[in-house]
């Protein structure tokens, strides 16, 4: 159920986001709860928290936890988390980020590419077989992204020249 702003969505997120159209708001608690995971979900993606996110999602039955694998890092600006809607006992927690561009690693070198874009994912859930509330691992929004904070500490040393010229050129807020 990932609808992201990228080129040509796969049938499968089309109806991904006519579920989100279809789907209600929902009051109170449920939504709280929802929501306070969602924040987790932020955090673990963007500070790469992996453990934190085994926490977050359910796996399948015949998983012992989700499986998580891409090549590059979505470097973001910002992300929100609209407000969750249900259908039935799945909730649906709508978030958006303001992409400013993709990071990949080679051996002792790192690449950037600037490519705005606003990604549109939904986080899809419901209560596991002990009631507690987690996100579906099989639908789940890729844990690829980064903030821009993180890329600059982290990252922007081992940039080659190109990548850091790119990332200059996007970054409007440097670390002190």
């Amino acid at each position: 159920m990932i609808a992201a702003c990228r080129p040509a969505p796969s049938a499968g997120a089309s109806r991904s986001a006519a579920a989100v159209r279809l789907a209600q708001p929902i009051p109170g608690s449920r939504a709280a709860e929802a929501v306070r995971l969602a924040q987790r979900f932020v955090y673990a993606d963007t500070a790469g928290d992996l453990d934190l996110l085994d926490s977050i999602y359910a796996p399948k039955e015949d998983m012992t936890y989700c499986e998580t694998g891409f090549d590059s890092y979505d470097v973001i600006s910002s992300v929100s988390i609209d407000p969750p809607l249900a259908r039935g006992d799945t909730i649906i927690v709508p978030l958006v980020y303001d992409v400013l561009g993709y990071a990949r690693s080679d051996p002792g070198v790192g690449h950037f590419s600037a490519a705005h874009s606003i990604e549109r994912d939904s986080l899809v859930g419901g209560p596991d077989s002990t009631g507690r509330f987690r996100f579906s691992c099989w639908l789940q929004v890729v844990p690829n992204h980064m903030t821009a904070h993180r890329m600059s500490a982290k990252w922007v040393p081992d940039l080659d020249s190109t990548s850091r010229a790119a990332w200059n050129a996007v970054n409007k807020h440097p670390p002190n």
